[in-house]
Parts: C-alpha cells; structure tokens; sequence
C-alpha cells in the first residue's frame, strides 16, 4: 500500500512539473491572435478648405486655399481635387485649367510629414447663395490600390457690386406724368411750375425806360401830323 501511494505521489509531481515548465519557459498559446495577420489602418492625413470671406460682390474674386498635411509616418500621397462649382462662377488656379467651369480637377504629391498649401480663385458671375464643393482623394505611395477620399463644402453669398448705383429707371407713366417746358423771351414756364424770370431785374429796368423812351417819340412824331 506504502509502494502504491509512493507512486501515485511522483506521477503527480511529473504533472506538475510538466505544466510548470511549460509555463515557465512558454508554449503553445492557442488564444492569442497574431497582430501580424491584420493590417494597420493608416492615420487619414488633416485636411481642411477655407475661402478670405463668405460674402462677396458680382465680379470680385475669392481667394480659397486647399491645406492637406501628410502624417510624419506615412508615404508620401497623391492627391486629386475635384471642384464642384457652381453656375456663374468660374475658378483659376494651380493645377487647373484657366476659367475652368462646372467640374474643375487637379492632382498634386504631398510628401511624407510635409503640409501643402493649394490656393485657387473662384470669380462669381450672378447674385445668389452658392456652395463650392471640393472632393479629396488620395492613395500613399506602394499602395495605389487603396485610395480614401474626403469631401469639403463652403457657403458663398454673392450680392450686388458695391459701389455701384442703382440703374436710373426711364422716363414714362410709372415715373409720374411727363412735363412740358416752354420757353419765352423773358420767361420760361413749366406745366405745373410758377415762371422763371431768365432776365436780371437790372436789364429789365434798362428794357422799361427804352420801352418808355421809344412810345414817347413815337407819340411826339405822331402828333405833329
């Protein structure tokens, strides 16, 4: 009986000491996960599109500027903008070709932990509230086939040219009655105004006493006969 426990004892000192040293010096772990086997999904680099005012007039220029700054860890990336303008606008800029209307695109290369600064006018024709819409997408070098895209809008409020008066309406029955000027030897009239004197009270003393002296001769000569 003594030999029996004997025995029992050292196999289960042997299963300790196997289960304690594959513990101790490592061994099949079947729950843990390979991170090898999945993929890191890259940071999205910061991009941002901003216009010098919200607000302008018929004609006058907005200044926009596309800012993209790569991640200091990733490969350098090719971008294409994709403009969405709207109808009586007309953009310039780099990358782009001149007064491009409608749908405007231009490709750029941004390196690695490098910011880029893409600035472009945008010139609106006609008043109204308007919406520029740019559409980002880019791929990192060795990974063209894995392309992300962004999209970025920004309200415009177009209004009349500044400075600029109003349109004179023309003349007729919706600006009132027409009217009639006439003008005279001494007088001029206006239909519905007083007369204006065109004379200076000065002449036409002078005017009076020739007026008197002419009808006194005349009664003179007529009265020898």
């Amino acid at each position: 009986m003594a030999r029996r426990l004997t025995y029992a004892a050292a196999a289960v000192s042997a299963v300790l000491f196997v289960g304690l040293g594959v513990v101790s010096f490592g061994g099949p772990d079947w729950g843990m996960r390979s991170v090898h086997a999945q993929e890191a999904t890259p940071t999205p680099p910061l991009i941002d599109i901003h216009a010098d005012r919200t607000e302008t007039d018929v004609g006058q220029p907005v200044q926009f500027t596309l800012s993209i700054l790569n991640r200091i860890l990733q490969a350098d990336m090719s971008v294409l903008l994709t403009l969405q303008v709207p109808s009586g606008w007309s953009i310039v800029g780099e990358g782009f070709a001149d007064n491009c209307s409608s749908q405007c695109t231009a490709s750029y290369r941004v390196l690695a932990g490098k910011q880029r600064h893409i600035e472009f006018t945008g010139r609106p024709n006609q008043v109204g509230n308007f919406t520029l819409m740019g559409n980002i997408e880019w791929f990192y070098e060795g990974e063209e086939s894995q392309v992300y895209e962004d999209t970025k809008t920004i309200p415009i409020t177009v209004i009349r040219g500044g400075g600029q008066p109003p349109p004179t309406p023309p003349p007729g029955p919706l600006n009132g009655p027409e009217r009639t000027e006439k003008r005279g030897l001494f007088f001029n009239y206006v239909e519905g105004s007083a007369p204006v004197n065109v004379l200076d009270p000065t002449t036409l003393a002078i005017i009076g006493i020739l007026l008197t002296v002419l009808t006194t001769w005349v009664q003179l000569v007529t009265g020898r006969k």
